[in-house]
């Protein structure tokens, strides 16, 4: 990395003369990299996709170009693209003074050297917020191409014909941007979503005469999550029933159909057709986590209450875009983050806040584990997929962090951390997300955060687990076993909550959830909690990648 003052413009990098040598620098964020020389089977690579999208595209009649300059961030995000293709229009527009502005219809990287599987994945998602329609990450040497959809499903090739006959034959236009100047903006990746932490969302309405009786829910995924929410969560809270169920896994349908036959819901493995049906008033979404945007979007433009599971949303784009719609409903949307709702830890952090041990000024934190998730689970094909699951970082831990957030009563201003996979590379295969990793996380209001997720602590060895232990001038509260330890001599810790009986939380949130809804008040993990939480995992997972300390702003979005 070369060291800059501050972060470049565009404008800056392009009046940079490239060094000698055959190095080329790359924009990335801001900062400049060095890429060293391709090797020979990488420019071969290049050529070969090179020839195969430009016969597929002639009818297109789009241009196509390797080595391509990309800006799809205004100022500060550039790199070249090994393959590009884009429309003729698109090229007229460009200046090459001042790069491509946007995304191409096509973009393709060839896995090398100096190109990591994370810094693909950065391109990936960069790209995916901005409006793009395929994106190919070839690999040369196992000979596969790997294509990444709009709609963020993927698949893998192992032959050009195949890729050509599915892929190009009658190739999509590119997605369209929509008409309003926030929507415009969100295609550019910079989002100004305002004070969530103050600004309370539309007040919700209250239920109708005929709703009273018994609110109606669609559940959208019932594997393991969503089924265990289904029956001890909807269905032990009374004034609400299971008004339809959604899976595209059969066997998984007919199960939870059998165990919600009480209340004979509507089944099928359409999400569409569930979330528009008239006797459906709220939707629950216990899906792969990059679907859940998607999902809770259309189920509010279609006039429903929405419950999402954690984490609400894995980039930070389509984050934003999920608030710009909400902030446009009068709907409760409640994020399953269900800490919330735990009674005994709402009391703790109500002491703390209160000042039972003075002002925290740093909290450690953790979240252990002896072994690694079931390669052969149910969630093993998009667990594993850090596109798919935002990493573990942002699809499990956002719970722990949303925990700090919480008591610190603020969001980080900054990040670092180191991480990767350590124990389970490659397994199970094309795996791409963490088996571990180390954070430190600063708060605007200057309190501290260490915090590490590991999957290989040994069972039976000590600290394993999860905690959290707050420090102030005055002690420390374990939050977890709800007890403040003073630093005076002799003194004796002091219980902050009496244990009571093992809590339901699922039952909990859901409880919090309708009461919101009839009430029109807030819900324990309102949209500002959930977004909040996520952004927050998101900020140490994009340190972790690009090796770097990261501010919050410098994901685009301003809470």
């Amino acid at each position: 990395m070369v060291g800059t003052i501050g972060l470049l413009r565009v404008a800056e990098f392009a009046r940079l003369p490239q060094p000698p040598g055959g190095v080329r620098q790359e924009l990335h964020h801001g900062k400049l990299v060095e890429i060293v020389p391709v090797k020979k089977r990488h420019t071969k690579t290049q050529m070969r996709l090179l020839q195969l999208l430009s016969e597929a595209a002639n009818p297109m009649a789009p241009r196509v170009d390797k080595e391509f300059p990309v800006r799809p961030l205004p100022e500060h995000e550039v790199w070249i693209a090994d393959v590009a293709v884009f429309s003729p229009a698109e090229w007229e527009r460009t200046d090459d003074d001042d790069y491509f502005q946007g995304v191409p219809a096509i973009v393709t990287e060839v896995l090398s050297p100096s190109n990591t599987p994370s810094e693909i994945l950065d391109r990936e998602q960069m790209c995916l917020a901005n409006g793009w329609h395929d994106f190919w990450l070839v690999d040369a040497e196992r000979q596969t191409v790997k294509v990444v959809l709009a709609d963020r499903r993927s698949r893998v090739y192992r032959d050009s014909n195949s890729i050509a006959s599915d892929r190009l034959r009658t190739p999509s236009p590119p997605p369209t941007s929509s008409h309003s100047k926030m929507e415009r903006m969100l295609h550019r990746r910079h989002f100004f979503v305002g004070a969530l932490a103050t600004a309370p969302f539309a007040s919700p309405t209250r239920l109708t005469a005929a709703q009273n009786s018994a609110l109606g829910v669609a559940m959208i995924g019932v594997g393991n999550r969503g089924g265990h929410v289904m029956k001890n969560g909807v269905m032990l809270t009374q004034g609400m029933r299971v008004a339809a169920i959604c899976d595209t896994n059969g066997d998984r349908l007919d199960k939870a159909a059998s165990v919600a036959a009480r209340d004979n819901p509507f089944t099928t493995r359409d999400w569409r057709e569930a979330i528009t049906r008239r006797d459906v008033d709220a939707v629950h979404i216990s899906t792969p986590c990059h679907l859940h945007v998607e999902m809770a979007i259309a189920a509010l433009r279609a006039g429903k209450h929405v419950y999402c599971e954690k984490p609400v949303g894995i980039t930070p784009s389509s984050i934003a875009e999920l608030v710009h719609v909400a902030r446009g409903t009068d709907r409760v949307v409640q994020v399953g983050q269900q800490l919330r709702s735990n009674k005994r830890l709402r009391e703790t952090v109500q002491r703390v806040h209160d000042g039972v041990a003075g002002k925290v000024v740093m909290i450690k934190a953790q979240r252990h584990l002896g072994d690694d998730l079931a390669h052969d689970a149910t969630s093993a094909e998009w667990f594993f997929d850090a596109s798919k699951s935002g990493d573990v970082l942002v699809e499990m831990s956002v719970h722990n962090l949303d925990v700090c957030n919480w008591v610190v009563q603020d969001r980080p201003e900054m990040a670092s951390g180191f991480g990767g996979t350590m124990i389970w590379q490659n397994d199970p295969p094309g795996r791409t997300n963490m088996d571990g990793y180390t954070l430190s996380y600063e708060y605007r209001n200057g309190v501290k955060l260490s915090y590490t997720q590991v999957f290989f602590h040994p069972n039976g060895m000590p600290a394993n687990g999860q905690f959290w232990n707050l420090y102030s001038a005055n002690g420390g509260v374990d939050l977890m076993n709800s007890v403040y330890y003073p630093r005076a001599k002799g003194s004796s810790p002091q219980p902050l909550a009496p244990e009571g009986a093992r809590e339901n939380l699922d039952q909990q949130h859901v409880q919090s959830f309708l009461d919101a809804i009839k009430g029109g008040g807030k819900p324990n993990a309102d949209l500002s909690v959930g977004v909040s939480g996520a952004m927050t995992a998101i900020l140490g997972r994009e340190a972790i990648y690009r090796r770097a300390t990261l501010r919050w702003a410098d994901l685009g979005v301003l809470l």
